[in-house]
């Protein structure tokens, strides 16, 4: 497998750049960008990599890799199915949709289906529905600016950034044109979510622009879920670019949660916000900042089965952990059964993470210095790794 490793040493070498170089312009050591490429250390924060892709002058997902896998069946028949969401898209766009024929109500209830595949992290069930989902939802409005975040969604965790994009402005849109300011707050927070981490101007301007909306309506239960996402998803801006002020995000995501406790199911779920992923949310700010024991420290008091039917963020725990055990050394096994329990929850989001497989081959590279474990090998091979 290319890993992030091999991509940063072939755009060095495309560059004409020695490691000394490459290391200095990216604020690194030599020796640790040697160990980067040669995969015996895996980049493990997102600053590390957007530092990498400026000093190369790529984006940050030229170095974690293409969209598609066509080893993977599962990305494989999801990625076949993105064209003719793009096509939808565009038809939306151009005013020229044309829906399927489907009654209002055998669509509505196609639609949170569509919603229960994209929380148990169905790519492959869900990206081939997609296309006609959004035409219908043309026609039904009501559905269309939903319809239009879980095309984002899936798009996102498939690779398809700039699409994706595109979908959750479609979604942000629609919203705003409705007056929905639930449907607004949701689909603003997945506009963040999609916008590259190189464009923390725009980043900035979504997420002020968002917060201006919102505040005026946050004793809707469902806008103060919104609220609350954007100041998690503001903390993790802050962490990876270097700025200040991420404790004062996590402080107000987890006064709003308390207020609203767990998700209580329903259309929104997609969010999930809540106690528990105000703790998912901190553990990934932690792993950015550096800090794998505070991961794990964080981890103790986080109980990820209290959101039962958002698999992703499960997974999310296990794979923070796991990396967080990989990273302070001497607890490769427990590595291993962590991200091998992120893998048995939700095996399509796994396997589409450049940070998961990116952790499992560094864990390789490292034990080939004596000899590959079998659960190890095990896990490689389940998420389509060549151990």
């Amino acid at each position: 497998m290319e890993d992030v490793g091999e991509r940063v040493k072939l755009w060095r070498k495309r560059r004409g750049m020695t490691q000394r170089v490459l290391a200095g312009l990216a604020g690194m050591s030599q020796p640790y960008l040697s160990q980067i490429e040669s995969g015996v250390r895996t980049v493990e924060r997102r600053s590390t990599l957007l530092d990498l892709a400026k000093a190369l002058a790529v984006s940050v997902s030229d170095l974690t890799g293409l969209p598609g896998d066509p080893t993977d069946p599962a990305k494989a028949k999801a990625a076949a199915a993105v064209p003719v969401i793009r096509a939808a898209l565009v038809d939306i766009y151009g005013e020229t949709a044309r829906p399927t024929g489907r009654s209002s109500e055998q669509f509505a209830a196609d639609v949170l289906a569509a919603g229960d595949l994209r929380a148990a992290t169905d790519f492959a069930g869900l990206a081939p529905l997609l296309p006609d989902l959004l035409r219908d939802a043309y026609r039904y409005r009501t559905w269309l600016s939903h319809t239009a975040a879980l095309s984002t969604s899936c798009l996102r965790a498939l690779g398809y950034r700039d699409l994706a994009w595109q979908a959750a402005d479609l979604a942000v849109r629609v919203a705003r044109e409705d007056d929905d300011i639930a449907r607004l707050g949701v689909a603003q927070f997945q506009l963040l979510q999609v916008t590259p981490v190189e464009s923390s101007a725009t980043a900035a301007r979504i997420a002020q622009t968002a917060r201006d909306e919102l505040e005026p309506h946050l004793s809707n239960p469902v806008v103060r879920q919104a609220y609350g996402m954007l100041h998690l998803r503001q903390a993790l801006h802050v962490a990876v670019t270097g700025g200040a002020g991420h404790q004062d995000h996590l402080h107000e995501a987890s006064n709003l949660a308390a207020s609203l406790g767990e998700p209580a199911g329903g259309e929104y779920d997609l969010l999930g916000f809540g106690p528990t992923n105000v703790g998912l949310w901190s553990m990934a700010v932690a792993h950015e900042l550096g800090e794998p024991h505070r991961v794990i420290e964080i981890g103790r008091d986080v109980q990820p089965d209290r959101l039962p039917k958002l698999r992703g963020r499960q997974a999310s725990y296990y794979l923070d952990l796991g990396k967080a055990l990989a990273a302070i050394g001497g607890h490769e096994r427990e590595a291993v059964v962590m991200v091998g329990r992120a893998c048995h929850v939700a095996p399509q989001y796994v396997r589409v993470m450049p940070s998961a497989r990116s952790a499992v081959a560094s864990m390789i590279t490292r034990a080939k210095r004596r000899a590959v474990a079998d659960d190890l090998r095990s896990l490689a091979s389940k998420m389509g790794i060549d151990a």
